[in-house]
């Protein structure tokens, strides 16, 4: 039954989803260098999960963000899984939902692995 338990809560997404459904264009710290993050979160089959494009001199490179866990009214942590491996990523999202700010590492964040973004409303064609 505690197996059963541990997969509900993966399943939850917090009650601010709505809010932070869709782009947002931040900084990760990436190899020693502060770079581009570009980050879409959706709900797919109940759960928050979300995708990435690290900006770089050769392209960039995606990433997938899975196994959400609450941690707070609208913060939490995903797995992120990319073509440097799997690990842990904190997000928080700010109470007006117009920024997160959050931290990465390989078994836990590090203080100095930045992963932060600010909603993408592109610029009106007129």
């Amino acid at each position: 039954m505690l197996v059963l338990y541990a997969a509900a809560a993966y399943a939850a997404p917090p009650a601010c989803a709505p809010d932070i459904v869709g782009p947002w264009t931040g900084q990760v710290m990436d190899a020693g260098q502060i770079k581009e993050l570009h980050t879409q979160f959706s709900i797919r089959t109940g759960k928050l999960t979300g995708t990435y494009h690290v900006d770089d001199a050769d392209g960039g490179y995606d990433g997938t963000l899975t196994d959400f866990t609450k941690s707070g009214a609208c913060s939490g942590q995903f797995l992120w899984h990319d073509r440097n491996g799997t690990g842990m990523v904190r997000i928080e999202f700010r109470p007006d939902r117009d920024r997160f700010d959050g931290e990465w590492g390989d078994d836990t964040p590090l203080k100095d692995h930045i992963f932060t973004g600010r909603r993408y409303r592109p610029v009106p064609v007129s």
